[in-house]
């Protein structure tokens, strides 16, 4: 299942904030603990943490961008996400015999 990054709560009164720049790209490989982004509170710049592993897979909020508490930054796709995904169903064949009766 995908996870949805959201702008964290950073301190008690915050509201929103902007979002500096994007470390990690679409398409990055995302370890526990790896910066994906650098937020801009009213006090202070920090660095976002992953809390899950997975594949960056789209991003929402653009550098630069502000957003509110809570708002959807990005997608993380899981790595049982991806192997789900990625399985195509294999098209079956059936062979039945078919019998002609001559007449």
């Amino acid at each position: 299942m995908p996870i949805t990054i959201e702008m964290p709560k950073l301190s008690d009164t915050m509201t929103e904030g902007t979002l500096v720049r994007w470390i990690k790209k679409v398409g990055d490989n995302v370890a526990v603990g790896d910066v994906l982004a650098e937020i801009e509170t009213d006090k202070a710049t920090m660095e976002m943490e992953a809390f899950d592993e997975g594949v960056l897979t789209e991003i929402y909020v653009q550098d630069g961008n502000k957003a509110e508490v809570g708002q959807k930054l990005a997608l993380l796709a899981t790595s049982l996400f991806l192997q789900t995904a990625s399985r195509q169903p294999v098209p079956r064949l059936v062979l039945r015999e078919r019998s002609c009766s001559a007449t």
